[in-house]
């Protein structure tokens, strides 16, 4: 069993842009799908597909069975993530998933100071910014970073323009709906 602690933000979408553009970052496409939401036992399952390439363009392809703990405070979740079969997890995609999310996730080290964190825990900061491919998403960009512990205080990147971590409608189960 392990705990994710994450925080998730809005961004400025042109700013983040101008910076993805001046400097090379690691991305890859993924796709995810909710199999069962169950707030009244409160957990979640995912289903998500990732394709990336290596330094030298060999593509990889993976996917992950995610089991989560639901609710309204998104600080801190319980979470099991399993490696699968890329074909079953497309074929769960396709078959078990009402409605499948794209997104194009590019991981960025963290720059800044944390008050409260020692180094080595600032080194292994990153940001996810994850912008959704989906029409009826707009192309929506959300920034997110996995913390070692809930009391974290970051510096926030000049592209942060809201803290959306306990915004329930900004959840990855609740928009794929």
């Amino acid at each position: 069993m392990g705990t994710e602690i994450e925080r998730k933000f809005l961004v400025d979408a042109n700013m983040v842009d101008e910076m993805l553009e001046k400097t090379l970052f690691h991305s890859y496409m993924i796709r995810q799908g909710y199999i069962m939401e169950d707030e009244e036992k409160k957990k979640v399952t995912r289903i998500r597909t990732v394709q990336t390439f290596d330094h030298i363009g060999i593509r990889y392809n993976k996917a992950y069975l995610t089991i989560k703990q639901a609710g309204r405070f998104a600080l801190s979740r319980t979470e099991f993530e399993y490696e699968i079969p890329y074909e079953e997890g497309k074929d769960m995609l396709c078959n078990m998933c009402d409605q499948v999310l794209t997104k194009k996730r590019t991981i960025v080290p963290y720059e800044g100071e944390c008050a409260n964190l020692t180094l080595v825990e600032i080194m292994n900061l990153d940001w996810e910014i994850d912008k959704f491919m989906d029409d009826a998403l707009n192309g929506l960009t959300l920034a997110e970073v996995e913390l070692p512990r809930p009391d974290a205080e970051l510096t926030l990147p000049k592209w942060i323009t809201a803290d959306v971590t306990e915004d329930f409608a900004l959840f990855r189960c609740q928009i794929s709906g």
